[in-house]
C-alpha cells in the first residue's frame, strides 16, 4: 500500500499518460480550461501537470544547454591545441587565432564581467522642480524689468546705442 501523497503505480501510470496528453494540448495552444474539457479533469489538475511539464522542459533544456556547451569547449580545446605548435612558433596570423579562439572560450564561460551603462533617469518630480526653478528665475527677470520699464529707464543695446523705450507693463 502506498504511503500519503504517493500514488501507486497504476496511478502514476494514468498521470504520466493525462501529463503527456496534457503537453500535447498545451503545444496546440489550448487553454488550461479547454485542456481540462478534453482530458476530463479539474482545472487545478490542469495547473498542476502544465507547471510539472513547464519545470520538466527546463530541466531537459538546462542539461541540454549544459551537454552543448561542454562540447563546443572540446571544440575550442582542440583548435587551440592544434594551432598552439604554430602560434608559439611565432606565425602572427596565427596567434591571433588563437587569441580569437581564447576570446571565444573566456565568453562561453562568462569571464568577462559584465559591462554596466548608466542612464540618467528624468523622474516627474525632477522635472517638476526644474521648471519651478525655471518659472522663479524668469519671474525674478521679468520683475527686475518691469520695474525700470516703469520707472522710464531704457536699456542699452550691446553695441551702445540707445534701445527704444517701451511703455508696457508685463
Amino acid at each position: 500500500m502506498p504511503r500519503t501523497g504517493q500514488l501507486s503505480r497504476v496511478d502514476e501510470e494514468r498521470q504520466s499518460i493525462r501529463r503527456e496528453k496534457v503537453q500535447e494540448l498545451l503545444l496546440q495552444g489550448l487553454t488550461h480550461r479547454a485542456i481540462a474539457a478534453v482530458v476530463e479533469c479539474s482545472l487545478a489538475t490542469v495547473s498542476l501537470d502544465v507547471s510539472w511539464i513547464k519545470r520538466n522542459w527546463r530541466e531537459k533544456m538546462a542539461e541540454q544547454y549544459d551537454d552543448m556547451r561542454a562540447m563546443e569547449l572540446k571544440k575550442l580545446d582542440a583548435l587551440e591545441a592544434a594551432l598552439w605548435p604554430a602560434a608559439m612558433a611565432g606565425k602572427p596570423h596565427v596567434v591571433e587565432r588563437v587569441i580569437a579562439v581564447m576570446d571565444h572560450r573566456a565568453k562561453m564561460m562568462g569571464l568577462y564581467a559584465p559591462t554596466t551603462t548608466r542612464v540618467p533617469v528624468i523622474t516627474d518630480d525632477m522635472l517638476d522642480a526644474l521648471i519651478a526653478k525655471k518659472e522663479a528665475e524668469l519671474l525674478e527677470l521679468t520683475a527686475g524689468r518691469t520695474e525700470s520699464i516703469e520707472a522710464g529707464e531704457t536699456e542699452e543695446a550691446p553695441d551702445g546705442a540707445r534701445g527704444r523705450e517701451v511703455n508696457s507693463t508685463v
